[in-house]
């Protein structure tokens, strides 16, 4: 995950997934699918305004237990004081 904070009064979040991870578009959109749910269920009303945040997809992701994401997530906001 990648933060920086801007000027605008809302948050913009982005994922990215290379190629390095897997080269079949299905995996990497699949992952991206993964990424979607858990920000749009954990960061739209949780987090300071002005942010922008990405998301990084890896290999893990698929065979990381979601409730292990949201757990690290929730960790990584918290360590970056990130949290409202």
């Amino acid at each position: 995950m990648q933060v920086r904070k801007t000027d605008e009064n809302q948050n913009r979040i982005g994922f990215t997934v290379s190629k390095k991870v897997s080269k079949k578009a299905v995996t990497r959109n699949k992952i991206k699918r993964i990424l979607r749910k858990l920000a749009q269920e954990n960061l739209k009303d949780n987090t300071q305004k002005g942010l922008d945040i990405v998301l990084i997809g890896r290999k893990s992701t698929l065979d990381t237990p979601y409730e292990d994401m949201v757990s690290s997530l929730k960790f990584s906001l918290k360590k970056l004081d990130l949290r409202k």
